[in-house]
Parts: structure tokens; sequence; C-alpha cells
């Protein structure tokens, strides 16, 4: 199950994904969103699934890889078209799915992304009209595992209209994938992310400093840090 969790009132919504292997070869993947009732917190209750009729314990055909909650009726999601035994020749996705039953979720519309090779998408977040997200492009020899061989971007969507966000820019960040992860708005037009490494040949974790003045072409600034970093709260001045 993915971090974080977001909350709507008594409300929880949850991402997972899975990968299967078979005598360490990989065959198959999957993932679901789930809602959760936290009305009773000592007894939580699955209210429901967006895969209704996917594996009873792994969801769909398609990993999740981050949720931005947009309002009370729409949820985002971080996905991928890769299904099955594919790990290459898909694409990102970011999915806008409804939330206004917590008990019936479902997708209304799939924004996909392939540019220089992108085939995920992952940990979104939202200011005002603009949802800013990391991507990468997969290993380049199928390993769905994500690696140091994993380029890595930052993608920007218009979400004026949330059922049909819109790419604005893609934009590489010259790292690689993964180590850690976390993400977090700062301010106005400024976003954090980890799970990433520098292009040097050790493969250093290093912090994404996003500034969004310009959607169009966002500034990224990498920033060492001395051990990959993996979730993040704001309280005051501080990042924790």
């Amino acid at each position: 199950v993915g971090d974080p969790i977001l909350y709507l009132n008594d409300i929880a919504y949850l991402f997972s994904q899975v990968i299967f292997s078979q005598f360490g070869f990989p065959d198959g993947q999957g993932g679901d969103i789930i809602s959760v009732d936290l009305s009773t917190v000592t007894t939580p209750t699955i209210l429901g699934t967006l895969s209704v009729n996917g594996d009873p314990v792994y969801g769909g055909p398609n990993e999740f890889t981050g949720t931005a909650l947009y309002n009370s009726q729409i949820l985002f999601a971080a996905s991928t078209t890769l299904s099955g035994g594919n790990f290459g020749g898909g694409a990102g996705a970011l999915d806008t799915i409804n939330i206004a039953n917590p008990s019936q979720l479902s997708i209304s519309n799939r924004a996909t992304v392939s540019t220089n090779g992108i085939q995920y998408v992952l940990d979104p977040l939202i200011q005002g009209n603009l949802l800013v997200a990391r991507a990468d492009t997969g290993s380049t020899d199928g390993d769905p595992f994500h690696t140091i061989n994993d380029r890595e971007f930052i993608v920007t969507f218009d979400i004026s209209n949330p059922q049909s966000p819109a790419v604005v820019s893609v934009t590489p960040t010259n790292t690689f994938c993964c180590a850690g992860g976390g993400q977090a708005v700062l301010g106005p037009n400024q976003f954090l992310f980890s799970g990433t490494m520098d292009a040097s040949t050790s493969g250093k974790p290093v912090l994404l400093l996003v500034d969004t003045t310009n959607p169009s072409n966002p500034t990224i600034t990498p920033i060492s840090v001395p051990i990959a970093l993996n979730n993040f709260t704001i309280q005051g001045n501080y990042l924790y």
C-alpha cells in the first residue's frame, strides 16, 4: 500500500501496487484504489475498491503509484497503461477517479503521456489548476523493479477541466529512479520530490526542487541529501 494515505472527513483513500514474479522473473502486475470508512477508528471498514471485477486481493491490471485529492468529488491517481506480463511499450497515466460515492469508485478519464519513453506517472501534487508529478521510463531492460536505468522527468498537467487533464510540459531532471520517496508542496509554485538519484555512477540520492512559475518550462534544482528520504511532513518552517 502506497504512501501517503489521503483523508477526507471520515474516509481514507489508499492506493496499492503489486508485481508478481516466478522463479525470479516478473510475470504480472496490478493495483487498486481503496476507500475505507474510519468513522469508528478501532474498526476500519472497506467501503469500496476501484477494481470491482479484478483479483479480490490484488485489484485491477494496472499499478498505482500515487494519488492527489482534487475535491470531494474527484481523486487523481498516478498509474501506467502497462498490465499483465507487459513491462514495455506502455505510457504513464493520470486517472480521474469519481469519489462522489466512496462505495462506488469509478474512472471517468485517463490522460496518458509517453514522451521520451515515459511509462509511469508518480507522486502527483496539486496547487490550484496545476498538477505536478514525477514520471519515469521504467528500466530499459523491461525489468519492472525500478532501477538506476530509469530516466526521470517532471510532468505538469493543466487540470482546470479536471475531467480532461492536459499535459503542459515534460522536463528531464537528469536523475534516475529510485531511492526513497515522498513529495510536498512547499509554497506558491514550489514543489519538492524525493525518490530519485543523481546521474553519477554512484547514484547519490537527491531531492528535486521544482519551481512552476512558468509551468511550460519549470525550473528543477537538485538538492543533495546524505541519505534517501522516504516521507515528508511540514511543520512551520521545517520539513521533516
